[in-house]
């Protein structure tokens, strides 16, 4: 930042601060960009604060899933990042809003919102995506619930499914997605998710493998929606869980947030499905784990190991 002469306010969020009184206060100060560093809850709690605002948004992702960077093809390099907060494209997004007039990127309700609810914090501090894998596996048996859904006034046929996912997402969730899809067409995506064996997941991409067979996510899109279930289940937005219910109604915020993008002209980043990072932070994780192994056989001798931390 200062090899390019450029004036930096430093602010820190916290549990009880998630972001939106930074961001109102940064956007008060006259600040040109706000550049957030943390994951898609930390992203969204500063933009809220910059709604209404001619403030552009600047991710640099630093959290574990990040859906929001990876919908709009965004580095996850530090100095990539920032060169796209100086030097790239303005350009403005659609936002989910709920009944209550929260504004959230994307969202689920069922089974989805009851594993990032139940991924451990520390593991996800330590083994990345691994953490919501574990959780998956413990939530993986739990019994499908009877969704009816309502897209844009049009009733849907009560679904037997596992979970509800409305917003805007990126094809890091699951492959194919609606290719019409666009974070500034007005619409709404909304993911109804099926349960399947592990093994349907991998033959999405190999259609060699035979017998084929449905996605585990149907897609549809809509300005509005409303999802009924017959119990009580987890919700959440932005990763965060946001407690229980049986009803949800989501509308879209057409180009309600000025974000920073990599220039149209340059070749967008290539987005790797789900178990790409999955199997990334495994890696890590093992590696990790044999290091200190190694570092606990430490002598004294000429022959020792290298006490060097090993990098994440």
């Amino acid at each position: 930042m200062s090899a390019h002469g450029v004036r930096v306010l430093w602010y820190e969020t916290s549990r009880d601060s998630p972001g939106l009184t930074s961001a109102q206060h940064a956007a008060g100060q006259g600040a040109d960009i706000l550049l957030v560093s943390g994951g898609d809850g930390t992203v969204m709690a500063c933009a809220r604060g910059l709604l209404g605002t001619a403030v552009p948004l600047a991710i640099l992702p630093s959290g574990t899933g990040n859906i929001i960077a990876a919908s709009l093809r965004l580095p996850t390099d530090a100095v990539a990042a920032t060169e796209v907060a100086l030097h790239g494209e303005r350009k403005r997004i659609d936002l989910c809003v709920s009944d209550s007039g929260q504004h959230f990127f994307a969202g689920s309700i069922g089974a989805t919102a009851a594993v990032l609810r139940d991924a451990s914090p520390a593991w996800k501090a330590r083994a990345g995506m691994v953490a919501y894998a574990m959780s998956a596996a413990r939530h993986v048996w739990d019994p499908p619930g009877t969704f009816r859904l309502r897209i844009d006034g049009e009733p849907m046929p009560a679904q037997q499914c596992d979970a509800v996912l409305i917003g805007h997402f990126g094809r890091l969730i699951t492959r194919p997605r609606l290719e019409r899809a666009s974070l500034d067409d007005g619409l709404l995506e909304v993911g109804i998710l099926k349960v399947r064996p592990f093994l349907d997941w991998i033959r999405q991409d190999r259609p060699a493998l035979k017998p084929p067979r449905r996605p585990p996510l149907d897609w549809y899109q809509g300005r509005q929606v409303t999802v009924d279930c017959d119990r009580s289940c987890p919700a959440e937005r932005d990763g965060d869980c946001v407690g229980s219910a049986s009803h949800l109604q989501v509308a879209v915020s057409p180009r309600s947030l000025q974000i920073c993008v990599p220039p149209s002209r340059g070749r967008p980043q290539r987005m790797k499905p789900l178990r790409s990072w999955v199997l990334h932070d495994t890696r890590v994780l093992l590696f990790q784990h044999a290091a200190r192994a190694h570092r606990g056989q430490i002598g004294t001798g000429p022959c020792a190991w290298d006490r060097t931390p090993v990098p994440r």
